[in-house]
């Protein structure tokens, strides 16, 4: 399971990033974060990562009402729409937007398994408001890894 001072809505994984990179990075960050307000997501729903037949993560799926950009209407829920810019201006290793909450090494019965959360988490939904975009750094541990934000790109 996934410590709750770990817990983190993906956007992006851009693995291995040297310093420079870091500070380009984080000015395209802020960039793409001064466009939008604060909203609030809903993380409700179980995601098998990468797919329900071997799942490696289970993860929260984040949902987002359409809201509105500054300038121009988002057809698009917003959580998409900075996504979506991410992977258009940043890169990295792009993925739908979720909220890691478990890290699967084995799994003796995978059926099992994947009835007994389903059961518990099926009516599971909490929202939340998002006030900025982070740049975090992840350290491998052998109890798993310990996350710190490296940049922090506020909301408007």
């Amino acid at each position: 399971m996934v410590e709750p001072e770990n817990l983190h809505i993906s956007l992006s994984f851009l693995g291995e990033t040297g310093d420079k990179k870091v500070d380009e990075i984080s000015g395209k960050l802020d960039s793409i974060a001064k466009n939008y307000q604060k909203f609030e997501i809903t993380i409700s729903g179980i995601k098998f990562i990468p797919n329900e037949n071997y799942f490696r993560v289970l993860a929260f799926d984040v949902l987002s009402p359409e809201n509105v950009l500054r300038k121009e209407i988002v057809k698009a829920p917003i959580i998409e729409r900075i996504s979506s810019e991410i992977r258009s201006e940043i890169g990295g290793d792009v993925k739908p937007p979720h909220l890691t909450i478990c890290r699967v090494r084995s799994i003796g019965n995978k059926n099992l398994v994947i009835q007994e959360i389903i059961k518990r988490l099926e009516n599971f939904k909490e929202s939340f408001k998002v006030n900025s975009i982070q740049i975090l750094e992840s350290t491998l541990q052998r109890s798993g890894p310990i996350y710190s934000v490296i940049h922090e790109s506020r909301l408007s």
